[in-house]
């Protein structure tokens, strides 16, 4: 038998459970916000490197994701446990700490990734330069005819090396 069958504790979702379970979404649905602007931003520009900031946006957002739901849950384990404590009279402001530590370095790169990230997806793109004319409309070739149609030589067609 399962571990997890084998928990003491009562499992029903009302109340406070219900309350990790929104933010838990809410996090991942700002996340996914999140990543899903920088894969817009390089695919509108036509961005050459698109397939890289896709998948440089989606690591962000795994990490960011991880993140923010590990501290949340956490915290959240940090609380109820702490309720409990005062509850049942054993809780000591001295030797309790003020819950989990907070992973700011952690933050602070992920943070300085993202306008970078924009900055990749922003780049300059093929969609984004001027196109050079194609074909005859560059002008006349330098031997001064200009082909309109296969097989058209200086004189129509038939002549100057088209089809017969």
């Amino acid at each position: 038998m399962p571990v997890w069958l084998l928990n003491g504790e009562k499992d029903d979702l009302t109340g406070s459970t219900w309350i990790i379970i929104l933010i838990g979404a809410v996090i991942l649905a700002v996340t996914a916000v999140l990543v899903v602007i920088p894969m817009a931003v390089a695919n509108r520009r036509r961005n050459p490197s698109r397939e890289a900031v896709m998948a440089a946006a989606v690591l962000w957002g795994l990490a960011t994701a991880w993140s923010a739901l590990s501290i949340a849950t956490a915290q959240f384990k940090w609380g109820h446990e702490r309720e409990l404590l005062v509850r049942s009279g054993y809780y000591d402001p001295a030797t309790q700490g003020d819950g989990p530590g907070k992973p700011w370095i952690w933050w602070g790169i992920l943070a300085g990734a993202y306008p970078g990230l924009l900055l990749l997806a922003g780049g300059r793109g093929r969609g984004s330069l001027p196109q050079a004319p194609k074909g005859n409309e560059a002008g006349p070739d330098p031997g001064g005819a200009r082909f309109d149609r296969i097989g058209a030589g200086p004189g129509g067609p038939g002549e100057g090396g088209g089809f017969p």
